[in-house]
């Protein structure tokens, strides 16, 4: 057959069948044929002609690789290649499930060797990272001239630091001006031990009298077995207490003329249990924030 003009580029043809036209007029070939073969397939083109003179290829939302794991992503097509782009997997630190990804395979992970491997509200605790806050007693003793309750949060937060504890860290302490239960966090996850033990379901639980296992295990993960009082000023409910009438002059006085509210670590009046002389030395109940 005889061309009018030369078709010497891909998805022209000559041929009516071809193009719709008239034989020997030179236009495109029709779309989604390819009668001369001109027009490679891939995951982003189909091989077809597009049926303007040019080779099909897949819109750029087409999904051309689908995900093979909770670390991996879906590939698209870019609209100018025919091939699906490069095989590339969720960043490192991506939340997968209790875990985050870690950037080098697909699969999510199922351990953990430290806090920054688990997702948001979740910490590593003996391999694997549980949802929850952590709780512990303070492993040192401290007479009842804190700083104030400033300085019983730091108290709590030098000695998670130190521990390798991720976060932030409160004292469980009320003075005259605020309660625990106005100035923490009130969470809705599970408080834990740093062993993983559940210490309360939630802020609720935490405060309604009863926990589920004793505030006894210090920040390092050691269950205390002497010197079992706390310095609290604070009700099992988060309510200040008025056991004592100044709560070591808000936990700023060493005087054994001054006395502070007292939680005692393994009775049921975990926080509230009595008062003690300010020149006395006890624990402190740290929480997670």
């Amino acid at each position: 057959m005889c061309c009018t003009t030369a078709c010497a580029v891909a998805c022209l043809s000559c041929l009516a069948v071809d193009n719709s036209d008239a034989d020997g007029e030179c236009s495109s070939v029709i779309a989604g044929s390819d009668p001369g073969n001109d027009c490679e397939a891939g995951a982003c083109a189909p091989g077809n002609c597009n049926g303007d003179g040019g080779c099909e290829l897949e819109g750029v939302a087409t999904e051309c690789r689908a995900a093979s794991g909770a670390c991996d992503v879906a590939e698209f097509c870019d609209g100018t290649s025919i091939a699906c782009g490069i095989d590339a997997l969720a960043n490192a630190g991506t939340a997968c499930g209790s875990y985050v990804c870690d950037g080098a395979v697909a699969a999510c992970p199922t351990s953990c060797a430290q806090d920054l491997e688990c997702a948001p509200d979740h910490f590593c605790a003996d391999g694997s990272c549980l949802l929850g806050k952590r709780a512990f007693v303070s492993s040192t003793v401290q007479n009842g001239n804190l700083g104030g309750l400033v300085g019983a949060d730091a108290t709590c937060q030098n000695l998670a630091a130190a521990a390798g504890l991720s976060g932030q860290f409160r004292a469980h302490m009320s003075d005259s001006t605020v309660n625990a239960a106005a100035r923490l966090t009130q969470a809705a996850i599970p408080y834990r031990l740093v062993t993983g033990t559940i210490v309360a379901d939630n802020w609720a639980d935490l405060t309604d009298g009863s926990l589920d296992t004793n505030l006894s295990v210090t920040e390092q993960g050691n269950t205390v077995s002497n010197n079992v009082f706390t310095w609290t000023g604070t009700n099992e409910n988060g309510t200040l207490s008025t056991m004592s009438t100044n709560n070591c002059l808000d936990w700023q006085s060493a005087a054994n003329a001054n006395s502070g509210v007292s939680g005692f670590i393994t009775n049921a009046a975990w926080a509230a249990f009595g008062v003690g002389q300010c020149n006395g030395s006890r624990r402190l109940y740290c929480l997670q924030q």
